[in-house]
């Protein structure tokens, strides 16, 4: 019988050398690319031979082999903000499980490689976060981007079996304060939330003199595309297109309009086959940065 997780956490404490840090090895960028791509195959057989892929909105649950965090960051922000992400991994498996962290950088073409790591989550240990991890924490990179992260076996290949979750918390000092911060979470959700769909809504977003909003692609394909991106208030709204690049993400802000509560419509504007993707919104308060995000969900029309 599979034990339950919590059972021994007790054991967390005398893990030394994994409570000291997380030691992240950084791999040829060819790797993740690798990754990705024998992941795409593996969707579009499941849907040739009728498995089915099935998006929702329901977030990475601890049994899946693959955690996307849409957006993390390590950059200077508006109105005097700088955003760090702080993720939390964890291993719900009963052995020790090898992953890869291949990081998708803001509007960079990644279909020759992107930056790949490599670590070990052992069983039995309490999930661990990482402060400031595309910064000095972990990855040791800048700028912003989505964090994909894949159980991988003793092959180096997508595991299947994994049973990995993540958890991010993207956060800044408030600014012009002297102490306190402004955050958005930004759980991990399953890469295909957005597969063989044209079109996703985030809801719940806020456009006017005091909130500003962003809306947010990862492209998980190997070429890239275009998408449309509509943001409706109760009265106008805004439209403009935008390409992500090839295994990349691209946030892109919402030019001002004093709309209101706002949705954000995003469509794939090319005819492409079967691929995984994921958009989501933000919305800031302009005074104080904080915020809040929506993913964007299948519309059941």
């Amino acid at each position: 019988m599979k034990r339950a997780f919590f059972v021994c956490i007790v054991f967390f404490l005398s893990v030394t050398a994994w409570a000291e840090g997380l030691r992240l090895e950084r791999l040829p960028d060819e790797a993740g690319a690798r990754l990705l791509r024998q992941w795409a195959e593996m969707r579009a057989e499941a849907q040739r031979t009728a498995q089915g892929v099935c998006p929702s909105l329901v977030l990475v649950d601890g049994s899946d082999f693959a955690a996307l965090i849409p957006a993390a960051g390590n950059l200077p922000g508006a109105g005097g903000s700088f955003f760090r992400s702080d993720v939390t991994l964890a291993n719900y498996g009963e052995s020790d499980q090898e992953i890869r962290i291949v990081w998708l950088q803001r509007d960079t073409d990644g279909s020759a490689g992107v930056p790949t790591f490599g670590t070990t989550l052992p069983a039995d240990v309490a999930p661990f976060t990482i402060r400031n991890f595309v910064g000095d924490g972990g990855l040791e990179l800048s700028g912003l981007g989505a964090i994909l992260i894949f159980a991988v076996d003793s092959l180096d290949s997508v595991d299947p079996n994994g049973e990995i979750d993540a958890y991010s918390r993207i956060w800044s000092p408030l600014p012009n304060a002297s102490s306190g911060t402004v955050s958005q979470q930004f759980p991990a959700v399953n890469p295909d939330l957005l597969f063989d769909s044209f079109e996703g809504i985030a809801l719940g977003l806020r456009l006017d003199e005091d909130y500003r909003s962003s809306a947010g692609i990862v492209n998980l394909d190997s070429v890239s595309h275009q998408y449309n991106i509509l943001v409706i208030g109760d009265f106008d709204f805004v439209e403009f297109d935008v390409t992500v690049r090839a295994f990349s993400m691209s946030q892109v802000s919402v030019p001002f309009a004093d709309l209101g509560d706002v949705s954000v419509v995003v469509t794939l504007l090319d005819d492409d086959p079967p691929f995984s993707w994921v958009a989501y919104a933000t919305t800031n308060d302009n005074e104080t940065s904080d915020g809040w995000v929506s993913l964007a969900g299948i519309p059941d029309f």
